[in-house]
């Protein structure tokens, strides 16, 4: 198995990013935002731009948009350097993406309540679209039950990021990985 990337998982609003940036640092390994990384293969192959994941997934439609999630993580995980892997909230929607997730990186599943990623939702200026009805905000507890068992399925790792800071979570997350090695 093949551990030189490790990646980061959960629902939206978890601190992936932020956590894995900090993390990136104290690693001194790269780090890869699959967001970003989605949204430019999304520019190159329709020639438009997009401010942001939200925007791509309205736009194509889930399906259309998990396709192109799936060349976006083969493309990640072909890094050749040892990284940081901020995924998105609903990469663990495929089997197919579990099972990369799973077998070429080391997989860290972040943890949160479901109230307080309820607030943080509602803090974020980031444009996330509602994938189970009309309000991306009444719908966090329903989708992170969705998805709870296909973040277990695929995590190696789970963390509880509770109220913690970022600087706190990133030295945990360290430690844990240290202590798996």
């Amino acid at each position: 198995m093949n551990h030189h990337i490790i990646s980061l998982i959960g629902p939206r609003c978890t601190g992936k990013t932020t956590i894995g940036r900090r993390l990136s640092e104290l690693l001194d390994i790269g780090f890869i935002d699959l967001d970003t990384k989605l949204v430019d293969l999304y520019a190159k192959e329709s020639g438009t731009h997009e401010p942001g994941p939200g925007a791509v997934l309205e736009k194509m439609g889930e399906p259309a948009f998990r396709q192109l999630e799936a060349r976006a993580l083969r493309q990640a995980l072909a890094a050749k350097n040892n990284c940081i892997l901020a995924t998105g909230g609903g990469v663990v929607e495929l089997g197919a993406h579990r099972r990369l997730l799973r077998e070429r990186t080391k997989c860290v599943r972040l943890v949160v309540a479901p109230e307080l990623l309820r607030e943080r939702l509602a803090a974020d200026p980031t444009h996330r679209p509602a994938l189970l009805g009309d309000d991306a905000l009444a719908e966090i507890e329903a989708l992170i039950e969705k998805r709870e068992s296909k973040y277990a399925e695929t995590a190696h790792i789970t963390v509880d990021c509770g109220t913690d800071g970022i600087e706190l979570l990133a030295h945990r997350i360290q430690t844990v990985l240290g202590s798996c090695s």
